[in-house]
Parts: C-alpha cells; structure tokens; sequence
C-alpha cells in the first residue's frame, strides 16, 4: 500500500500480484473522487489506466457515482443517492446506460434500494426492475443490520424474496482499534 501527497490530493494506489492495480484519489477533504483501474499489458509491459468510477459530493455527502467500461471508458451507468434528514442514506437509485447516455430499459438493468433506520437496525430493500418496465420493481432482497456502538455494523442478516428465508447470516466483532 503506497500513500502519494500530489497537487495537495491524496492518491492511495494498491498493488496485486495478478497484473493489475487500483487506485484511488482523494480530495483535500478525504473524499474519494476517483477510481482506476491500472492494467499491465503482458508483452509490452505498459499500464494502461482505466476510469471506472467517479464520485461527485455535495459537502461530505457523496450524491453521484459514475461508472465508466474499461475498455472504452463510456459512460455505462449512474448511482444517485439522497439522505434524509438526519444525514443517513434514505434511497440509491441505480441506472444503466446506452452509449448514447440514454437509460436502459430492461430486466435487471435498473436497481433501488431503500434504507430505514428503528432504533439499532438499518434496513435495506433491494428492489429489481422488472422486464420492460420503465419504473416498475421487484423487492429481491432485504439486509437487516444491528448497528453497535458508532453505528458499526455487528450483525447482518440478508433475506432473499420470494422465499422469505435467511439467504446470508454475518456477524461482526471490533477490537479497540
């Protein structure tokens, strides 16, 4: 893991032994604005990097990711985000892209997702969109979480629809770091 001060930004760049790295930048507020992925071609041993996702604030508050292909570095789909008024993530709306920038309307090529909040639990519904339908979805999952002290996830159960059955069972443990 290698920290890099340039331009008063905080690049953070991670290395894996496969061929490939990530790396992150930071703005002057600690907020992620860019990811790369930086791929070695085998043969000539160049990097090539790769804008595959942007994110645009408001404050500290993260309201837009941007998510671009690899290979051509089109735009290939947008999360929007909204907070309620407490700050927590309310709703992310997930929407891919044609090359023209248009939306595409298709089964399983739009996402929603819904937070609550009761107490110590963060809910979160997962919604589908339906096969050709411009705003129609399907609730597909939902994540119950138990947050502990600082609001750190300690249990997370995940119950896939239509079964109505725990799919994923997680629990969480913190030291004092």
């Amino acid at each position: 893991l290698c920290y890099i001060l340039e331009n008063n930004k905080m690049d953070t760049v991670r290395y894996y032994g496969d061929g490939w790295n990530e790396r992150k930048v930071y703005d002057r507020n600690g907020n992620l604005t860019h990811l790369y992925i930086i791929f070695e071609d085998e043969k000539t041993k160049q990097d090539s990097a790769y804008l595959t996702t942007q994110y645009f604030y408001d404050g500290d508050q993260l309201k837009l990711k941007s998510y671009y292909w690899w290979e051509t570095g089109q735009k290939e789909a947008e999360e929007e985000l909204e907070y309620n008024d407490k700050g927590q993530l309310w709703k992310v709306y997930y929407t891919s892209l044609d090359k023209n920038g248009d939306e595409i309307i298709e089964e399983g090529r739009g996402f929603r997702t819904l937070y609550k909040y009761e107490d110590q639990l963060q809910i979160e519904e997962n919604y589908e969109r339906l096969e050709d339908a411009m705003n129609e979805y399907v609730l597909n999952e939902t994540i119950y979480k138990t947050l502990g002290k600082g609001g750190f996830v300690v249990e997370s159960k995940k119950i896939a629809w239509p079964e109505e059955t725990p799919a994923t069972m997680t629990t969480y443990q913190y030291d004092t770091n």
